[in-house]
């Protein structure tokens, strides 16, 4: 099954003027100023703020964007890494990732202080400590990838469909009842494309089936996957184990590879957590790992089963 899942750069919540998403905005969740709630910290709007005020005094571009009424999506990405941000530095005191600042310095001098662009909408890049917080939380990344990469396995049951509507519906009907997740997915599976009752390494599995490693076991994932039509891809993910036997990759562990596992590994301990985000930002989208502006715009559906096994 060679298929690669359609992603955007990066998602971002849709969100009110600059002025008014600062205005201590209640979350909905019983905390009044806050941007996000990520386990018990919260992102404050306070520090939101800062940051913009701080974007906007060392970048004309997002000046000229506050002036063209565009500067909702800078505001956006920053809250978005703020999230990042706390995410990482939870997992890291969790799992006792060790992040070499000295690395993170260098890599900062390097780049000249400029971070990549993240947003294909709009030619800005982020600099300063956002910069550096994006070279700390990638340090994490890559350490939780190489701690747990070679030794993550998810048994599956996988089917790709024609659309949109019949995944959302035909992993609706596998979350109800998980225990004909397999007849399910394999009655439905385009052209027999499918994967029943399979184990997958994460350093050797297809790209396209990487979010299956970012969720529990007992979950149900569908998401659009490039294969040259609109086809999606329908997961229900049975079982997972972080300790199991290393897989030897053979090519070898790219760096981007061990990136993409710790960021999904992230992501699933927000699912865990239950990260809360502000409405105005929009809704966390955990397949993507990031924010969307509502529950239609995020990349996916992610369900959970009925029933499911433990997680080992």
């Amino acid at each position: 099954m060679r298929l690669a899942i359609r992603r955007p750069v990066i998602l971002l919540a849709a969100c009110a003027a600059t002025g008014a998403l600062l205005a201590g905005c209640d979350t909905s969740q019983g905390q009044v100023g806050a941007a996000a709630i990520v386990g018990d910290h919260i992102v404050t709007l306070d520090d939101v703020q800062q940051q913009i005020t701080q974007e906007l005094v060392a970048e004309p571009e997002a000046r000229e964007l506050q002036k063209a009424g565009k500067f909702d999506q800078v505001a956006r990405l920053i809250v978005q890494l703020s999230v990042w941000h706390e995410l990482t530095t939870q997992l890291a005191a969790r799992e006792g990732i060790q992040v070499d600042q000295r690395q993170v310095d260098r890599d900062y001098a390097q780049a000249g202080g400029k971070g990549p662009q993240f947003l294909q909408e709009v030619p800005l890049t982020l600099n300063g400590e956002q910069f550096r917080r994006y070279l700390w939380d990638t340090a994490v990344f890559t350490g939780l990838g190489k701690k747990y990469a070679a030794k993550s396995a998810v048994t599956v049951d996988v089917a790709v469909v024609d659309d949109k509507t019949t995944a959302t519906a035909l992993a609706r009907r596998v979350a109800a009842d998980p225990g004909r997740a397999g007849t399910l997915l394999k009655a439905a599976g385009v052209g027999g494309t499918t994967l029943m009752d399979q184990t997958l390494s994460a350093t050797n599995s297809d790209p396209a089936l990487a979010s299956l490693f970012g969720v529990d076991a007992g979950t149900v994932v569908a998401y659009q996957v490039q294969n040259g039509g609109a086809a999606w891809l329908v997961g229900y993910v049975k079982a997972r184990n972080d300790n199991a036997p290393a897989v030897d990759p053979g090519q070898g562990v790219s760096p981007q590879m061990l990136e993409q596992q710790g960021q999904l590994m992230m992501g699933r301990y927000a699912q865990q957590i239950g990260l809360k985000v502000n409405p105005r930002y929009g809704v966390w989208d955990p397949l993507n790992v990031g924010l969307a502006p509502s529950d239609d715009e995020t990349i996916g559906l992610v369900l959970a089963a009925g029933s499911h096994p433990e997680n080992r």
